[in-house]
């Protein structure tokens, strides 16, 4: 964290991610998404939702079915989802789910 680093509120990611509120929740319980609180008040470091957006490799503000190079896909050992570049989605390519550890065949 730089020290001119926005912090933002949920609402503010989940608008530059293009995703609902309890997703980026969800995302920063799980660790996807580095956060601060501020005694009550949880924000989300603006550098933070940048490099995730760069990491996934789609431009900020399309949610993950809009954005054509991805796809969606769900784990079957632990449920949950991820979002895929298509090329990764190739008959008989293997997947390791992020949370679960699980190796699978797509």
């Amino acid at each position: 964290m730089s020290m001119l680093d926005r912090l933002l509120t949920k609402g503010e990611a989940a608008e530059i991610l293009g995703v609902g509120i309890r997703t980026v929740e969800r995302m920063v319980v799980e660790g996807e998404l580095p956060s601060v609180k501020i005694r009550r008040c949880r924000r989300i470091l603006e550098s933070a939702v940048w490099a995730l957006i760069e990491a996934l490799g789609r431009p900020p503000g399309l949610s993950p079915t809009e954005a054509a190079p991805f796809v969606r896909v769900t784990c079957p050992g632990c449920g949950r989802n991820a979002t895929l570049p298509t090329s990764a989605v190739a008959p008989n390519r293997l997947f390791q789910c992020a949370v679960c550890g699980c190796q699978h065949r797509l």
